[in-house]
């Protein structure tokens, strides 16, 4: 470890049996340090043949029985006043002017960011720029000295010319079209070019995100960016250099999602993805598909593979290295088309600071973050965690007809269930047995094979969970406090408008009818033997609470396989008498005894609301009032519209 400030350095040599009346000398290169300066993401070798103790003999200041501590010089950290600065465009050198110092050549330096200022001949000297930029190579990082005169320093930061005269290309492969710039060679000064594909004027889609790259660096859309486009024209906001390469993309819709960079800080790995300030969670419902791969991300304009520099779980992103503080990051993600994907806006059955118990854990689990649809984040828990069991399955005739423990596991206080993922079949579960007090699995029962497995499946160790709502009172994927209204005429089979006593949204709580969604609407259905009660799923593409409507979808009736089907709004008579008021439509109901429906009362002075059916015939049934009151007219029952919990 080795101390700038004071050039204190302690080495770590096990029983070296040294004390400060020794002497030692330090090889070239024989220790590897990270700086600082480049924000520790090279690693250097010291003494250097230019540092002070480099082949020197140097006196032992302190010692432990596995340490030793020497002095190897100072190295604080010292700032500089750029007076004057020149810089030869064909060669990349650097000449900054600083006052007498002691830098020597061989050593690094660093260039505060954006502080150097420079007028280009590109466009006649006419605006002044700062560098470096982020898009430089030495922007945020150290440099090597490559000489020194008393008050100046010599820097090579490289060059900002291409050997081309033209615009590169790479052949356009489908299903991909490539947006080229045809016929114009980049000069320094124009900034506004046509797009082409394949030779032809290419109208570009309007507020979409493109892939536009020069000298391999992303460039991002906006009016404080790098361009902005309307129609075929590109219109950037600095001319591009002479030289420059230049490759742009378009395979469909991007969309760009909030900015994560501000959250960089040199350690944390873990960023949530999120769109318009709400968590916007990515998953695949086919086991083949990884999800990740449909997220795009750019850091300092140099894109991140999947898999290797980050992994995507739901709407968490886990960079392999934490990405350094100051660092620009760009993220997309490609959604193609409608027919590519299902957006889906959904509300959190769990909220942060909920509790969750896990059988076989004991104690409860507090809830830190809702971290994706489909996963929860808890503060750490200090209770009772089982050792996993591991199990193999063998698959005979296309059924699970066998599970091996190959690792029992231990402190399981319930039998854990086992499921079965992948080897494309379905159906295949089992039940363990359990040691009391060792925990232990001891054994596996009530196998059900399953159907239509190929090879063997993953054996996944679950177990029930319970919750306790702690933050707002809503039943667990009960949608009724979500959105629920009525049918106020009847919807046909191929209607396209419903009707709703009330379409309304609470902001604030984040319940109600969003702007688009899926609904559920039961009804009787004729149309199997034997007649029963079914729903219909209909998917619904904007809402007017003015009006109190929701609009169809295209092709958003009878959604997920159900059957689309016509919805009526029933009517009758109704007399009360006391608390119980008799309803008789003069035709068949079909309700069963214990039954909800919403009664609105058209007439009389009956009490309009959700009641629980007594039936007294095929035609008639009893609901009971809140009050007693005498009364009698006519009713219609509404058909409940319930937003779909997902």
């Amino acid at each position: 470890a080795y101390t700038p400030n004071t050039g204190n350095m302690v080495i770590t040599s096990n029983a070296h049996n040294l004390s400060t009346s020794n002497t030692l000398t330090i090889a070239d290169n024989a220790l590897s340090f990270t700086c600082a300066m480049d924000g520790n993401t090279a690693t250097k070798t010291y003494p250097r043949s230019t540092d002070p103790v480099s082949g020197q003999t140097i006196s032992i200041t302190n010692t432990t029985t596995n340490t030793i501590t020497v002095n190897v010089g100072a190295s604080p950290i010292v700032n500089h006043n750029v007076t004057d600065a020149t810089y030869d465009n064909s060669t990349g050198v650097l000449v900054l002017t600083i006052g007498s110092h002691t830098l020597t050549a061989g050593t690094s330096v660093k260039i505060a960011n954006n502080s150097l200022s420079f007028t280009c001949e590109n466009d006649n000297n006419t605006s002044v720029k700062t560098y470096p930029r982020p898009s430089d190579p030495y922007y945020d990082t150290a440099i090597n000295i490559d000489s020194v005169t008393p008050t100046t320093i010599t820097l090579n930061v490289g060059t900002n010319t291409g050997n081309l005269t033209g615009i590169t290309r790479t052949a356009s492969t489908q299903p991909f079209f490539q947006v080229n710039v045809g016929s114009v060679t980049f000069d320094g000064i124009d900034t506004s070019f046509t797009t082409l594909s394949g030779g032809s004027t290419q109208i570009l889609p309007a507020s979409d995100n493109f892939l536009i790259f020069l000298n391999s660096t992303l460039q991002v859309k906006g009016t404080d960016q790098a361009y902005t486009y309307t129609g075929s024209t590109v219109n950037f906001s600095e001319a591009p250099l002479a030289g420059m390469d230049f490759y742009g993309f378009y395979f469909g819709k991007l969309t760009q999602l909030d900015e994560i960079a501000p959250f960089f800080d040199n350690k944390k790995k873990t960023f949530t993805m999120k769109q318009n300030t709400e968590p916007f969670s990515l998953e695949s419902d086919n086991a083949a598909v990884q999800a990740q791969n449909n997220l795009l991300i750019f850091i300092n304009g140099v894109y991140q593979e999947p898999g290797i520099a980050y992994s995507l779980t739901g709407s968490i992103i886990e960079f392999s290295e934490a990405p350094r503080a100051g660092s620009d990051c760009i993220l997309y993600i490609y959604t193609g088309s409608a027919a590519d994907i299902l957006v889906s806006n959904t509300f959190n059955s769990i909220d942060p600071e909920d509790r969750v118990q896990i059988v076989s854990e004991g104690s409860d689990r507090r809830v830190a973050t809702v971290s994706s649809s489909t996963t929860i984040d808890s503060y750490e828990f200090t209770g009772l965690r089982p050792t996993i069991a591991e199990f193999t399955a063998t698959v005979t005739g296309g059924q699970v007809t066998q599970v091996t423990i190959t690792n029992q596991g231990s402190n399981y206080e319930v039998p854990p269930i086992l499921i079965f993922q992948g080897g494309g079949g379905e159906g295949a579960t089992a039940e363990t047995i359990i040691e009391t007090g060792s925990g232990r699995v001891l054994g596996v029962i009530n196998l059900k094979g399953g159907a239509g497995y190929t090879s063997a499946p993953t054996v996944l160790v679950t177990h029930p969970m319970t919750l306790e709502r702690k933050q707002r009172d809503r039943v667990l994927s009960n949608s009724n406090i979500l959105a629920t209204s009525h049918l106020t005429s009847t919807l046909s089979q191929s209607g396209t408008t419903l009707n709703l006593k009330n379409v309304y949204f609470n902001s604030t709580q984040s319940n109600g009818f969003p702007d688009e969604g899926e609904v559920l609407i039961p009804f009787y259905d004729t149309s199997v033997t034997p007649n029963r009660w079914n729903m219909e799923r209909i998917l619904y593409g904007s809402k007017n609470t003015s009006a109190n409507t929701l609009t169809v979808a295209t092709n958003g009736r009878g959604n997920e396989g159900t059957t689309a089907a016509a919805h009526t709004v029933l009517t009758g008579t109704y007399s009360s008498s006391g608390t119980t008021c008799t309803v008789n439509l003069g035709t068949n109901h079909n309700f069963t005894t214990g039954q909800r429906i919403y009664l609105d009362f058209t007439s009389g002075t009956g009490f309009d609301g959700t009641y629980i059916v007594t039936v007294t015939n095929a035609q008639i049934f009893t609901v009971e009032f809140p009050f007693a009151r005498t009364t009698s007219g006519n009713v219609s029952l509404l058909p409940e519209v319930r937003l779909r919990s997902l």
